[in-house]
């Protein structure tokens, strides 16, 4: 790689971008390139904490000791100098999973730097100042204390967008010239899509698209967005409720960046973006129950980052969603489409996302009015009772009260809903009121929410 492609690719890196001309001049020719295999160990344990790595096209993942865990890296990310991921500092190296061309800088050239421009020191990985380990607590605690921060602090890079009336060709080169995983699609100014590489491959080459062909073509319209003053927390609750991994950042309608699952999956150990993730690829029932062992995991690594209850609650509640979601999924996988439209709603503490790891289970569906018993009572029956014995087998147990969509009294048209409220707020008799406490509590989780409006 020659020093003007290192020079240019740093003078648009998010960190050393901010460098003066004359600091980034004499700090290109100190960085060492070196291109590795697929497989190939890029930085072992002992190197970690004494060389900072950039990745400048391919795969890196940070593997711990018995491979039980890892953290998939993108270009233009920064890893080793003494970097901790959550509890897995002490046994974490950096393997290539794809043929990569790396650039590494020795940690004492990177410590001078630091404290000639001190400003760039929250932007870089742990710099220890002697070569040893960090301190899992302290890792846990930051990983906490980044949840409240403003999403803003992720952005790496300036937006990199083309229009949306671009071809697909146009905007693969776009990528590949920018080394992104994924593309903002905008009109007149606005953002109005994104394409992510797996959009490329699934919807573009694998189903044989033409590649002149508009990039709307295959895009996601309307994507899920976050303002810059949006935490950490809430893209991570939005990554595992809408199981996504790409989402534009916004400053009121202007495009401020992008934020990946990579960059937020760096301060949680377990991550609950890949815990949804899996989650949503399981083909059955017994693949939700073994997922559903390591929520316990989950909530533990949240306690021992010092995280608070209100954001735990939040967390643990998004991984209840996807379970919900997937059954019900697989439920219509069986059964076939609904006859109608329907609203799956949580009702109580999932409603106000405020569960832990192990809770009984509050539901109830809304159905269209159009919905007739004889038609369509047993399709929905058979539905409900699929999904809540599924989450009583991931470990959310059935409702004592039976406050469940499988409950015929609590699975009906909107109309009767209607009827009920009106009856337990006009005529609040202790029954009534108990019904309030949980059924006040509403949000839905899957199907038609205009229902709940």
């Amino acid at each position: 790689m020659h020093v003007r492609e290192i020079s240019a690719l740093l003078a648009a890196h998010r960190v050393f971008g901010l460098l003066p001309d004359v600091e980034l001049a004499a700090l290109t020719p100190q960085w060492q390139h070196r291109r590795v295999a697929s497989g190939e160990i890029v930085l072992a344990e002992s190197e970690m904490p004494v060389r900072l790595g950039l990745l400048v096209s391919g795969g890196i993942d940070l593997v711990d000791q018995d491979a039980a865990w890892r953290l998939p890296l993108e270009p233009q990310e920064l890893f080793g100098a003494g970097a901790t991921v959550a509890d897995h500092d002490d046994a974490q190296r950096a393997v290539a999973t794809a043929p990569s061309e790396v650039l590494f800088l020795d940690v004492e050239t990177l410590r001078e730097l630091v404290q000639r421009n001190p400003r760039l020191l929250p932007l870089l990985p742990a710099i220890p100042r002697r070569p040893a380990r960090a301190s899992p607590r302290s890792a846990m605690a930051q990983s906490g204390n980044i949840m409240t921060q403003p999403i803003a602090s992720l952005v790496k890079r300036a937006p990199v967008s083309i229009d949306r009336t671009q071809s697909i060709r146009v905007a693969a080169q776009r990528m590949a010239e920018a080394k992104v995983s994924s593309i903002l699609l905008t009109q007149d100014g606005r953002l109005s899509g994104l394409v992510t590489d797996r959009d490329l491959r699934t919807r573009a080459l694998a189903a044989g698209l033409d590649a002149s062909r508009p990039v709307s073509d295959i895009a996601t319209l309307a994507p899920q967005t976050l303002q810059t003053r949006d935490s950490v927390l809430d893209a991570m609750v939005l990554m595992a409720r809408k199981n996504i991994h790409h989402v534009p950042v916004l400053e009121g309608d202007e495009l401020v960046g992008m934020v990946t699952a990579t960059d937020v999956n760096l301060y949680q150990s377990p991550s609950v973006v890949y815990l949804t993730n899996e989650i949503y690829e399981q083909a059955d029932l017994a693949g939700l129950v073994a997922c559903s062992a390591r929520v316990k995991d989950l909530q533990g690594s949240l306690a021992k980052a010092g995280t608070n209850a209100h954001s735990t609650g939040r967390i643990v509640t998004s991984v209840t969603d996807a379970f919900t979601v997937r059954l019900i999924q697989l439920a219509e996988e069986e059964l076939g489409p609904a006859p109608v439209r329907y609203a799956w709603v949580a009702a109580g503490s999932q409603a106000r996302m405020e569960q832990s790891a192990r809770t009984d289970q509050d539901n109830c569906l809304v159905l269209s009015d159009d919905y007739r018993p004889e038609t369509h009572g047993e399709y929905f029956r058979g539905f409900a009772r699929r999904v809540c014995d599924g989450l009583h087998a991931c470990g959310y147990v059935h409702c004592p009260g039976e406050m469940m969509a499988m409950t015929d009294k609590w699975r009906q048209p909107l109309a009767q809903w209607r009827e009920y409220f009106s009856r337990w707020i006009n005529r609040p008799e202790p029954m009534a009121l108990m019904l309030i406490s949980v059924f006040f509590d509403q949000r839905a989780v899957h199907g038609d929410t205009g229902l709940l409006d």
